[in-house]
């Protein structure tokens, strides 16, 4: 009998992103509005755009002249916390990642809205987990879509 690999989450949804809509953020527990971003001795209030194993997109309200200053931490480590607090859970818990900036710039198309990309150094055992159960979720709605579609479901009261 030959033992199957299993693949880790970080493994098996590599290249998936999860971009921040409220199903996402319901299903998955994070509290959209006490996320932050530690960058040396500044705290940036941020909010999650897309969520993957490798990197984390915030929304930040940042000005043109911020961004150019904090262009100068570009490649630096830096430290977000997510807060999380799942539907079976009376009390929400921190997750703090380690992470690298990657990428700062404005958004198109809006005023005072900036974007940091920052790469996990690696991604915490559990955030992967949240993600992970996430895209498990949707794999399951996927599937059981596939099977019931098309198929005619009778409503009536038995």
């Amino acid at each position: 009998m030959q033992k199957q690999a299993t693949l880790s989450y970080a493994e098996q949804f590599k290249d998936s992103v999860i971009s921040c809509s409220p199903f996402v953020l319901r299903s998955t527990g994070i509290i959209q509005t006490q996320t932050s971003l530690k960058v040396d001795t500044y705290s940036l209030a941020c909010v999650p755009y897309q969520l993957s194993m490798a990197r984390a997109i915030l929304l930040g309200a940042l000005s043109k002249e911020e961004i150019a200053f904090f262009q100068k931490f570009k490649s630096t480590l830096a430290g977000l916390s997510l807060t999380v607090q799942p539907a079976n859970a009376r009390e929400p818990a921190k997750i703090f990642c380690r992470c690298q900036i990657s990428g700062l710039g404005m958004m198109k198309g809006r005023d005072h809205v900036g974007l940091v990309v920052c790469d996990f150094k690696p991604i915490p055992p559990s955030l992967e987990t949240i993600l992970g159960d996430h895209m498990m979720q949707l794999e399951r709605l996927h599937a059981e879509r596939k099977d019931l579609q098309g198929k005619l479901v009778p409503v009536n009261p038995e």
